[in-house]
């Protein structure tokens, strides 16, 4: 997947999820911003099992994964605690306003054994 990240980073994702993640496995990941949805598609298409959800403020095209328009703040407010084993943020979190708070809900929503 390429999307609108430096080259190779989403490669390096990719290689950090499989070397920590168990991808056969059924999980939730969220992709917030997902942007144009590169890494969330590829997810979803090469990893079945996995439900991906994508967040961003510009609808992808293609969606082939649940995706909600929306700001991430909004998005991470609404998420149920401990309801998510997987949150990638690659691309996107020098855009967000509230940095204070974004890694609390990071940790609210992720399982005990997540991974961010």
């Amino acid at each position: 997947p390429k999307g609108n990240t430096q080259k190779g980073v989403n490669e390096d994702v990719l290689r950090l999820l499989s070397d920590n993640v168990d991808l056969s496995a059924p999980k939730m990941i969220l992709d917030i911003p997902c942007g144009p949805g590169d890494l969330a598609r590829f997810l979803q298409i090469n990893f079945p099992r996995l439900k991906i959800i994508g967040v961003d403020v510009v609808e992808p095209d293609g969606i082939d994964f649940e995706f909600h328009k929306m700001s991430a703040h909004s998005y991470l407010k609404s998420v149920r605690p401990e309801s998510l084993d997987v949150i990638t943020c690659v691309s996107g979190v020098m855009c967000f306003d509230f940095n204070s708070d974004l890694f609390s809900y990071f940790h609210s929503a992720l399982r005990p054994d997540g991974f961010l």
